[in-house]
């Protein structure tokens, strides 16, 4: 081997040996990158948006990346467990959730090949019940309690507008993590 191409091997080999270091760098440079703006976020599906929880919430999708190469079975089942609990307590739906497409690589990558099955159908699963809270969220059905505007009862105005919704939800969702 020329040492040209050791030279060029080099950055590669010590990034292998500081997976942790070279991850924990991903992980700051994903929370820059995803936690801004918080206007169009929605409420959750059991309790209203709190706005001083976004970063909590943002930091908690994004930890498991850190552990993603060395532990990925224990990264991914945090970011499942984290997800479910973001979907049904904090905001439907944010930026964060975008973190799923390296979770999901870094898990069919680095996993235990058994389990590459049970990941992919995971993340098959969460996405339409990711859209499906998101589109009751949308449509004002979520969370309980919430007061309905202009609705004389809890059902749609029409199946095709929950249809339309959800699906749209989905197309757009679905881009983020399948």
């Amino acid at each position: 081997m020329s040492t040209v191409s050791r030279t060029a091997q080099r950055p590669i080999t010590r990034s292998n040996n500081r997976t942790l270091l070279t991850d924990a760098l991903f992980a700051i440079l994903l929370l820059l990158l995803v936690s801004g703006s918080t206007a169009n976020l929605k409420d959750g599906a059991l309790i209203p948006l709190q706005e001083n929880l976004i970063l909590m919430w943002t930091v908690l999708l994004i930890a498991p990346v850190v552990i993603r190469r060395r532990f990925p079975d224990l990264a991914a089942w945090l970011f499942v467990a984290v997800a479910l609990a973001q979907l049904f307590l904090g905001p439907a739906i944010m930026p964060a959730d975008a973190v799923c497409l390296v979770m999901v690589y870094s898990c069919l990558l680095y996993g235990r090949p058994s389990l590459r099955r049970l990941y992919l159908t995971l993340a098959w699963v969460m996405t339409p019940l990711a859209c499906l809270i998101f589109t009751l969220v949308d449509l004002g059905f979520l969370p309980p309690g919430r007061a309905q505007p202009n609705r004389t009862s809890m059902w749609p105005i029409s199946f095709r507008e929950l249809a339309t919704t959800f699906l749209s939800n989905f197309l757009i969702e679905g881009f983020y993590c399948s």
